[in-house]
């Protein structure tokens, strides 16, 4: 009897000590013991309105940014630096280590899971067109855009509405890729976009291009654009490949994305300029190509040994000149 008892006393002991957690647990008045015990948190973001993107005083904010903002102060994390990263190399920076969370609001795909994992889907935004006033073209699908000659689209890059685009075989004398909103609006308000014209003239079909870029949409529309221009063209997705291409077979220029995971573009430059690789020309061309212009950057790249520095969006006219200066340069000719 007193072993039966034992057990009740035992029982009713534990359920009153669960009671009281649980009502210490509902109740809101309890101090909240911070479970982050690390230091600096990296959060990354692109300038993306409404989503994420920096104010005048130097706020980031957004719905990504106020959503981590949030959830990190809940567990303690209070030292937060903030990240700008183009749009289309933000999955690639998480990915190599560079930052340690991203605050863009992304479309959850099939790919991008594979690379990263994903919070609860906190909206929901259908795709659409923005179009100039009474939508002259009469455009209510990416299937219009791409069947109408007359019609360039600005997208922004990196995005599924890019690659949508192109898998639907939009012409990339068409395409513009833009590094946020607002330059695509400035844009297309500024001047009538147009086609990109086949390359004309003596150096026409002359210029041999290797493309280096991580990003595979942006690497095919690259590619497209600069055969549409009429210079043959061949790319690699990542900075530690270059060598190798160049050794490979011959080119005339690199076109050299900046922002990639294992050898930035820079640091491919440099090793390009250090010499000593067996059928390398130290000399060659380098044009750096990136979707944000920040102040320095221009000295940066040029101190390293590029020739020349184009920031995304690039017009199509910007880029065949910077080709043609290159080759010409290279080859003692005048670029006229």
């Amino acid at each position: 009897m007193r072993r039966i008892w034992g057990y009740v006393g035992v029982t009713a002991l534990l359920s009153a000590g669960t009671l009281a957690a649980l009502v210490y647990i509902l109740s809101g008045d309890r101090p909240t013991v911070p479970v982050w015990a690390g230091g600096e948190i990296r959060i990354g973001y692109s300038s993306e309105p409404p989503y994420s993107f920096r104010t005048p005083d130097g706020t980031v904010t957004g719905e990504g940014p106020e959503i981590a903002k949030v959830v990190f102060a809940a567990i303690g994390a209070t030292r937060i630096r903030w990240v700008l990263l183009d749009f289309g190399k933000a999955i690639a920076a998480l990915d190599a280590g560079q930052i340690d969370c991203l605050a863009n609001c992304l479309f959850i795909t099939p790919e991008r899971s594979e690379k990263v994992l994903f919070s609860l889907p906190f909206s929901v935004a259908g795709q659409g067109l923005l179009v100039r006033r009474g939508n002259p073209h009469r455009l209510a699908s990416y299937e219009a855009v791409v069947a109408a000659p007359d019609v360039v689209a600005a997208v922004l890059d990196g995005s599924v509405e890019q690659q949508a685009l192109v898998s639907l075989g939009m012409p990339a004398g068409r395409l513009f890729a833009v590094p946020d909103p607002g330059s695509g609006l400035a844009r297309g308000a500024g001047r009538q976009l147009r086609p990109a014209a086949p390359l004309a003239g003596p150096h026409a079909g002359k210029g041999r291009v290797l493309v280096v870029e991580d990003d595979a949409v942006n690497r095919m529309t690259t590619v497209m654009m600069l055969k549409k221009l009429g210079f043959g063209v061949e790319a690699v997705e990542e900075g530690d490949r270059v060598l190798d291409a160049l050794a490979a077979r011959p080119f005339d220029v690199v076109l050299m994305d900046i922002q990639m995971p294992r050898v930035s573009g820079d640091e491919a430059t440099r090793r390009i300029r250090q010499g000593g690789y067996a059928g390398v020309d130290a000399s060659i061309p380098v044009i750096a190509l990136t979707a944000h212009a920040m102040e320095g950057d221009r000295e940066r790249y040029l101190a390293c040994g590029m020739d020349e520095y184009l920031s995304k969006p690039v017009d199509v006219d910007s880029l065949r000149d910077a080709v043609i200066r290159a080759v010409a340069g290279r080859r003692g000719e005048s670029p006229v």
